[in-house]
């Protein structure tokens, strides 16, 4: 072993020191940060590290292995963006595109089971909310009724109206209809009586029933009242009905439903 002068290594110490501050100088400031340019860092910028912690969370959530997560970015960058019009998740991506029948039931159970989940924490949310809006609201009423508009304001039957009721013979509901319209006549011009279970030409069962229900003979001579064989009548003109009575207004020749209440206005 050889021994180190002290006061040689400082003079070396010296020089050192002399050319880290002596070499700048020399060259100048535009030529040493030119160099310094050059030079790669070997760092991480904080634009991958934020970008690579993102992707780890994602991943993690969906509990992906890093050969699944490099699989579903490699779809999304390719087929997968030109098929979606929205982000949906890796799962799902995964699964879409899966190999063998085996897998894709795998991910579909995976994908549910967190759909499940997330469903659960939604409702008891939604449930702590709607308790706490009525605590807030209490005995409020959420619809001023007073600023709706009256059904008084606007009748959904004038005078001038006519009225179209389709029937059968033994119906309770269609005598209730009958014998609410015999009290209202002033309501309306006039009310075709349609019955839609009697054969055309068997006027029998409808003078019967005309009789049962004390119709005035005057009011069908007058035009007042009609009775008719329906023979169609319903299905052509208001197709969506579906059981007996029907109420029918016609006006300007266009028929349209209506309620009872409305010839109590």
């Amino acid at each position: 072993m050889f021994a180190i002068n002290p006061c040689a290594l400082s003079r070396h110490m010296f020089k050192i020191r002399y050319l880290i501050l002596v070499v700048p100088a020399m060259f100048g400031p535009a030529s040493f940060a030119q160099d310094l340019s050059h030079s790669k860092p070997s760092f991480t910028s904080v634009e991958s590290i934020r970008s690579s912690s993102t992707e780890h969370e994602t991943s993690g959530h969906f509990e992906l292995s890093s050969e699944e997560w490099e699989r579903h970015q490699q779809l999304v960058s390719e087929l997968r963006k030109y098929l979606s019009d929205a982000p949906i998740s890796p799962l799902e991506v995964l699964g879409i595109h899966a190999e063998d029948a085996f897998t894709r039931r795998e991910y579909a159970r995976r994908w549910a089971r967190i759909v499940y989940e997330d469903t659960q924490r939604i409702l008891e949310f939604q449930r702590d909310f709607d308790a706490a809006m009525r605590e807030l609201v209490a005995d409020q009423p959420l619809i001023d009724m007073s600023r709706l508009p009256s059904r008084a304001a606007a009748p959904e039957i004038i005078p001038t109206d006519r009225l179209l009721l389709f029937v059968t013979l033994n119906c309770y509901l269609c005598s209730v209809a009958i014998e609410t319209i015999l009290n209202h006549l002033e309501s309306f011009k006039a009310v075709d009586v349609y019955f839609t279970d009697i054969t055309h030409g068997d006027e029998t069962p409808i003078q019967t029933w005309a009789s049962d229900h004390g119709l005035d003979r005057s009011l069908v001579e007058a035009g007042k009242i009609t009775l008719n064989f329906d023979d169609g009548t319903l299905e052509e003109i208001y197709p969506r009905a579906n059981n007996v009575p029907v109420l029918l207004r016609l006006r300007n020749g266009i028929p349209s439903p209506v309620s009872l209440s409305e010839l109590k206005i």
